[in-house]
């Protein structure tokens, strides 16, 4: 069990290394109006607006190495419910307050956790401990994870795009002591400045997050019968 919470660490460590680049913590603008405004500006009213969303959908997909991670996750006010792909093998996560939920197939549990753990969880709702998914479901803290100090890093504003159907202002950056480390952060247009997209390679990981359905409600329900491991060490 403490393998599949590891490997769950791991794969916020991928969206915090490709996000990282693109996202900085800095003063807060006003909604919309990217006209005119800096490369540096739109990420700042970016992050601002984004965090203080009530709810959003997050589709993700990394390389690190040849590992494969994927997600589609929804949060709202630090619950959430989604699906998380390592390798192929996918499992189902819920969270509500401070407890994890989690129910994989079992590939999922005899790559994560061995055979005796798949003749016991495998096709059930696990709760597991919650530590290592928490900043998972949580966006403001997901997002200050991926905005570090902006002095390390040069944006430009490199031109226009269309995510998803909305147009989207868009900013290249890339750190200054390593140029090869870089992305592109993909920004709402019009209405409040939410981040879009987010495309990025770090460190030999290369990835992109995908995020839609900002303040559209999110239905979080709790399993009826589940296995507690919440307590389990080892």
């Amino acid at each position: 069990m403490p393998q599949a919470a590891r490997l769950a660490a791991s794969a916020l460590g991928a969206i915090a290394a490709c996000g990282a680049l693109l996202l900085g913590a800095g003063p807060a603008m006003a909604a919309g109006g990217l006209t005119g405004r800096s490369a540096i500006q739109v990420v700042q009213s970016s992050l601002r607006a984004s965090s203080g969303a009530s709810s959003v959908t997050m589709d993700g997909h990394f390389n690190r190495g040849g590992q494969i991670t994927g997600f589609h996750v929804s949060v709202t006010s630090g619950n959430g419910v989604g699906t998380l792909t390592l390798n192929g093998n996918s499992e189902q996560l819920i969270k509500i307050g401070k407890s994890i939920y989690l129910k994989g197939d079992r590939a999922f549990w005899i790559k994560n956790g061995g055979t005796a753990a798949a003749e016991l969880a495998a096709g059930r709702w696990v709760k597991v401990p919650g530590d290592a998914f928490q900043s998972f479901f949580n966006t403001h803290e997901l997002l200050s994870q991926l905005g570090p100090d902006v002095s390390r890093s040069t944006f430009v504003r490199a031109g226009v795009a269309v995510v998803g159907g909305v147009a989207a202002v868009v900013v290249a950056g890339h750190e200054k002591a390593n140029p090869s480390n870089g992305g592109r952060l993909y920004v709402a247009a019009r209405g409040p400045p939410y981040i879009l997209k987010i495309a990025a390679s770090s460190n030999g990981t290369v990835g992109s997050i995908i995020f839609s359905n900002y303040n559209k409600p999110v239905h979080v329900t709790r399993p009826a019968h589940y296995l507690d491991l919440s307590s389990t060490t080892g």
